[in-house]
């Protein structure tokens, strides 16, 4: 009985790479946001929560990269993202890595 083994560092041109894990759905700058969204923010010296009209913040103190993570919910769906973090970069607030949606 013969076994042939396949040559390494090739593919089947039919065999794709499973995706073990789901991607994380990005919220883009400009769509009004209708769900959730989750940064992380690193916030002044002596800040805390800060307040942004037109939308509902929650903080929380664990984060990867900055001081804390951050929920928005757009009271108004007609506002967007780039809104928020203008709105929050005004205040001194820094964005940090990529904007997550959650549903809501």
């Amino acid at each position: 009985m013969t076994f042939t083994l396949p040559r390494f560092g090739r593919r089947a041109a039919t065999t794709q790479p499973a995706q073990l894990f789901a991607q994380p759905t990005t919220a883009t700058p400009a769509e009004p946001l209708h769900e959730d969204v989750l940064m992380e923010v690193v916030l002044p010296e002596g800040r805390a929560l800060p307040q942004v009209e037109g939308w509902t913040l929650r903080l929380w103190p664990q984060a990867r990269l900055g001081d804390a993570t951050l929920q928005a919910h757009a009271d108004d769906g007609s506002l967007s993202l780039a809104s928020l973090t203008a709105a929050l970069s005004a205040q001194g607030v820094m964005t940090l890595g990529l904007v997550r949606r959650r549903a809501a």
